[in-house]
């Protein structure tokens, strides 16, 4: 049987025995939920991550239909393995955006306009999807550049809440 008589009481360390316990980390239960509330995206934030998506699963469908439609040499795969890197970045920044990211935030700054180039291209091969991947590439940069500090208040909130030894998850 367990002596504790509080089963949701923060997880104790040190000496049961001896009576010595401290907490685990050393936040109040307040500034533990001004910490996740510091931790949730808002709906800019939400925005830009769904328009990275939709971008990025643009990208990918241009470069499948690149890989269709021309004969395979080699500035056919070039393009079709950059649109490939671009279309998988966009899916890795929009996640790690929400997670308070400052490198995916910088790399979001550099695959949007390659993805506007490479939109740019697809339009100009036939694909009328290049205007909206590229008004969304457009879109993205500057909803990125928009959402700077809530991205840098998401990852600051999660670094304290790691280094009080909470998971943000």
């Amino acid at each position: 049987m367990d002596s504790d008589p509080n089963p949701y009481a923060p997880p104790q360390t040190g000496n049961a025995a001896s009576g010595e316990t401290r907490e685990k980390n050393h936040f109040t239960h307040d500034e533990q939920a001004d910490l996740f509330v510091a931790t949730l995206a808002p709906i800019s934030l939400k925005a830009n991550v769904f328009s990275l998506v939709l971008a990025s699963a643009l990208t990918l469908l241009f470069a499948v239909r690149l890989m269709i439609a021309l004969n395979q040499t080699a500035i056919p795969i070039f393009l079709e393995i950059a649109q490939i890197a671009l279309g998988i970045g966009g899916f890795v920044v929009a996640r790690f955006i929400l997670r308070g990211n400052s490198v995916a935030w910088v790399a979001g700054l550099v695959i949007c306009p390659l993805s506007i180039i490479a939109s740019g291209f697809a339009l100009v091969t036939g694909s009328l999807g290049g205007i909206f991947c590229g008004f969304l590439s457009a879109a993205n940069i500057a909803l990125l550049a928009v959402n700077w500090p809530v991205i840098k208040r998401i990852g600051n909130a999660r670094a304290l809440l790691r280094s009080g030894g909470i998971d943000p998850a």
